[in-house]
């Protein structure tokens, strides 16, 4: 789990420079998304659902590379409504794949009989999606999208730290089940 957790670091916190047309992402989202393949492959004997999304953190993996590519050669800036049709479809199977994640550690928890603080992981999950999906809807009010913007981000550090705490609570409780 501990890689899932690393990976999602580089897939939500985004640090950038930007030159010209040209972005370099200093937390790629590609290597985010090969370590969560590398967690799933940890914990696919707990729940069918890490298995089922393995390959659409695969294919998030591809699609981060060629967009860290497009980025490089300031192509992105170029693509207009096709970047935003791809921005869209992006966040909809990052969503799919965080709820799967949660479910299958759900599935843990249930299996163990031992809490792993997932009713808060889900809580938070639910508000950092929520105002991402705000985001692109008042993308048209940027006052309103900004606000949005900085909650989504307090949501998804919310997020981040209750997966840490979810993380620390499964190993607690396999180490003690041994």
């Amino acid at each position: 789990m501990n890689s899932i957790f690393k990976g999602m670091i580089f897939v939500f916190l985004s640090i950038n420079f930007t030159f010209g047309n040209s972005k370099i992402d200093l937390l790629p989202d590609f290597i985010g998304y090969f370590m969560i393949l590398n967690g799933l492959d940890e914990l696919y004997n707990q729940s069918e659902n890490f298995i089922k999304i393995k390959p659409f953190v695969l294919g998030l993996g591809i699609y981060s590379v060629v967009i860290l590519i497009l980025n490089l050669a300031g192509i992105t800036t170029e693509l207009g409504y096709i970047a935003v049709i791809a921005g869209i479809l992006y966040t909809i199977f990052l969503i799919y794949i965080t709820y799967k994640i949660i479910l299958g550690i759900i599935d843990i928890e249930k299996k163990i009989n031992k809490s792993l603080n997932t009713e808060k992981l889900m809580s938070n999950w639910k508000l950092m999606i929520t105002f991402n999906i705000l985001t692109f809807i008042t993308i048209f009010i940027p006052v309103l999208a900004i606000v949005c913007l900085i909650v989504y981000i307090v949501y998804v550090i919310a997020y981040l730290i209750a997966f840490n705490t979810t993380k620390n609570l499964y190993y607690e409780n396999n180490s003690n089940l041994n």
